[in-house]
């Protein structure tokens, strides 16, 4: 199940991930991000109750199929495209026929 480049035309939005490079030296703790990549991506509303990566039940706010074969960390900062910034409640990943990944559906909350 290669991408199909007929799904292209639905990717019209884009998210944002910058990874997370560490905390801050400066006696606060600050969270330090690494460069951003952004992918194509189909983000919309979307309140659905998922269990997070912590176990607990949360309602989501949006809803972002992502066109990439990357793998996302919980810890990134994620930018949607509209809206703004976002915490990761959950991801999924579908994989083609080889292993790879094809796409991801994550859930956010906030923006």
């Amino acid at each position: 199940m290669a991408w199909s480049t007929d799904l292209d035309e639905v990717m019209v939005n884009g998210v944002s991930v910058k990874p997370l490079a560490g905390v801050s030296t400066d006696g606060y703790g600050t969270e330090v991000y690494g460069t951003a990549s952004t992918y194509p991506a189909l983000v919309r509303l979307g309140q659905e109750e998922v269990v997070t990566f912590n176990g607990d039940m949360e309602v989501s706010t949006h809803v972002a199929w992502i066109k990439s074969a990357s793998t996302f960390a919980q810890t990134a900062q994620f930018t949607l495209s509209p809206g703004g910034t976002a915490f990761l409640l959950q991801l999924r990943t579908w994989y083609d026929e080889g292993g790879g990944v094809h796409h991801s559906k994550a859930w956010f909350k906030g923006a």
